[in-house]
């Protein structure tokens, strides 16, 4: 599966049997708080139907940045945590996402994000795309 996370980028439906979802965030400012829950239950959905998704963006900034939310979604370990994580796995210094992205995760609901949707994101393995490498969370 795959999760076209940049508002401005055309998702393009190439690869056959592969299923497609956008949720449009902005790098930058102009990003309304429902767009990253939006961002975190689509890559929950699609792993509920799929072994593998696959986020991207332009530069790797928004990507990053929901990957960072869905992985607190699955289990609390704040930010710097899981981006400290996710650039250890990847084996590359990842995008460092716009301060805008860090500044919704602070005012995320995470305590309701985890409690509706636990059930699948707690039994997910997850891989993603940023910046075209690959790395297992």
């Amino acid at each position: 599966a795959v999760l076209n996370v940049a508002h401005d980028l055309r998702s393009e439906v190439g690869w056959p049997n592969v299923e497609h979802a956008q949720v449009g965030i902005i790098d930058g400012p102009g990003n309304a708080l429902i767009a990253y829950h939006a961002a975190v239950l689509a890559i929950a959905s699609l792993r509920e139907r799929h072994d593998r998704v696959l986020v991207y963006c332009h530069g790797g900034s928004r990507s990053t940045a929901v990957a960072v939310m869905y992985l607190e979604a699955c289990a609390s370990r704040g930010w710097i945590g899981w981006f400290d994580l996710m650039n250890e796995k990847a084996g590359i210094d990842l995008p460092i996402p716009h301060e805008v992205h860090r500044a919704a995760f602070d005012k995320m609901n995470w305590l309701v994000l985890s409690k509706l949707y636990l059930p699948i994101l707690s039994t997910s393995i997850i891989y993603l795309c940023l910046y075209k490498h690959y790395f297992l969370s």
